[in-house]
């Protein structure tokens, strides 16, 4: 199938992690090019095991040869959260859609959509998330179905889609929700020439907006080897702390990894040493005081890192020896830590003495609700 390999296609890059490459479907060419889309209904799941068992409900393209449809979910994808994502969401009752060919296939399970391949004659083994397929359909897997048999009945139909924005939204599915015309003449993704009006007819998704607070790729990083701190009485990681002596760069900082060149970040010449970082930011009293605001920290590093925010230990990477990734660390920060007006985080880096590289870039930012709003037509 075209569009599994197209849509998102996993880049495996020595010492970079795993990235997605997006290409956006619009939801008609994902019906025109699948042989087989079944509404199924969740009938068992194994949370140990990380297992999902479907019930087909109706073929709305193809027919598909088994009542039962296997997923096998596991732990895979490019980070803990996507087949996290799934299986909390897997419940007996919950409904999906099934898009597949027989040899791919994409679920969507309303807000969230995932990739499999078969498994043997019985199962579908998850290979990854698809967050950006949110830009084909967010919403109701029963409006989905009605859709669907819309689309290949030749109608023009209204869906509802998260429009463009932060990645990082996408993966945590809080974003702006748009309704788009979709059908079977409208193969190629175009949002602007097929948007009907914000919000969603009839999906209830909580709208959220993400702005940077200190955006990965930053300048005015203050860094040095650990062995050079000169006054260890007064903690490096209080705001107060006098850094003006330290080094200066932009991220991501730190040596042996082609990735620092290409972001245009800073290249270390220690190595084999421990590192430390630090970098202001400011937080304005709306921020800190709007409710349900959730400060989210990402982290890239290599090795592990440990992170301060005004002092105090905001998160402690658990596995010590590792290879940078965007992003190896992602979690929601205790509000605790912040305060209104400027902040600092400071970042110890561990590096061995044999060491071929070391890394490090950090992203913190403030994901805040929207009003809810009604669709508003042309």
């Amino acid at each position: 199938m075209r569009w599994i390999t197209a849509v998102f296609a996993a880049l495996f890059v020595a010492g970079q992690g795993q990235a997605y490459v997006e290409v956006p479907y619009s939801l008609g060419r994902v019906v025109a090019e699948s042989t087989h889309i079944v509404l199924v209904e969740v009938s068992k799941v194994d949370k140990k095991k990380n297992l999902v068992i479907y019930k087909k409900i109706e073929d709305l393209k193809g027919k598909h040869p088994k009542d039962e449809i296997k997923h096998n979910i596991g732990t895979r994808g490019f980070h803990p959260r996507e087949s996290q994502n799934i299986i909390q969401w897997a419940e007996p009752g919950k409904k999906a859609v099934f898009f597949h060919n027989g040899g791919a296939s994409e679920t969507c399970i309303g807000t969230y959509w995932y990739q499999c391949y078969p498994e043997g004659p019985e199962w579908w083994g998850m290979t990854h998330g698809e967050p950006f397929m949110l830009k084909t359909y967010a919403g109701d897997a029963d409006r989905l179905a009605a859709a669907v048999k819309a689309i290949l009945l030749g109608k023009d139909v209204q869906v509802s889609c998260f429009a463009d924005m932060n990645r990082d939204q996408f993966h945590l599915r809080k974003g702006k929700v748009q309704t788009l015309w979709a059908s079977l003449k409208r193969m190629d993704y175009n949002p602007k020439r097929d948007f009907v009006g914000w919000g969603g007819d009839g999906v209830d998704i909580e709208e959220f907006k993400t702005t940077p607070l200190l955006a990965e790729g930053s300048a005015g990083w203050r860094f040095l080897p650990e062995k050079s701190l000169k006054d260890a009485s007064f903690n490096w990681t209080q705001l107060a702390f006098d850094d003006n002596a330290w080094a200066q760069g932009k991220a991501p900082i730190g040596y042996g990894e082609v990735e620092i060149a290409k972001r245009k970040g800073t290249t270390i010449a220690d190595k084999g040493k421990n590192f430390v970082f630090r970098k202001t930011f400011t937080i304005t009293p709306e921020q800190l005081n709007t409710k349900g605001a959730i400060f989210r920290l990402s982290v890239a590093s290599d090795d592990s890192a440990t992170v301060w925010l005004n002092g105090q230990v905001a998160d402690r990477d658990p596995v010590a020896d590792h290879e940078f990734a965007y992003w190896n660390r992602e979690i929601d920060l205790n509000i605790a830590l912040l305060k209104a007006g400027q902040n600092v985080v400071a970042v110890q880096v561990k590096n061995g003495p044999t060491s071929s590289d070391l890394y490090l870039d950090l992203d913190i930012s403030v994901v805040t609700p929207l009003p809810k709003k009604k669709v508003e037509k042309k």
